[in-house]
């Protein structure tokens, strides 16, 4: 057998698979950017999930009571960045277009008979 024949033979990837391969990278580090230009990067993984969910829901009742109070905010290069609450609850928006984004590129992947060898390496899938 040749390395070509045992790659044709392989099974083709599982539903499972994906789901694997869409949360790692949602588990990956996001860049984020607000107003006035800046940009950083963000961790994702679930616990930093939860803090900017709640973050972010804290950032709209600011909003409702007036509060400008700024939050420090610690980036993925662990530098700390002061972000307004119209900051946070960009950030917390930008989380949710990211995760929504690789959660229909996994539902699009998992749609195709067959799912297709390349689906983990090819960012083309993801985007």
């Amino acid at each position: 057998m040749t390395l070509v024949h045992d790659l044709e033979d392989a099974p083709a990837p599982s539903s499972d698979a994906v789901d694997a391969e869409r949360d790692r990278r949602i588990g990956l580090p996001l860049p984020v950017s607000l107003s006035g230009g800046r940009s950083f990067s963000i961790n994702t993984d679930d616990n930093s999930l939860r803090n900017i969910n709640g973050l972010a829901t804290g950032a709209v009742l600011a909003k409702i009571t007036s509060s400008t109070t700024p939050t420090p905010f610690i980036a993925s290069d662990n530098s700390i960045v002061s972000l307004s609450p119209d900051d946070l609850i960009s950030v917390g928006l930008q989380v949710q277009t990211q995760i929504s984004k690789l959660t229909f590129a996994g539902r699009a992947l998992k749609n195709m008979s067959p799912i297709p060898a390349d689906y983990a390496t090819n960012d083309s899938y993801w985007v």
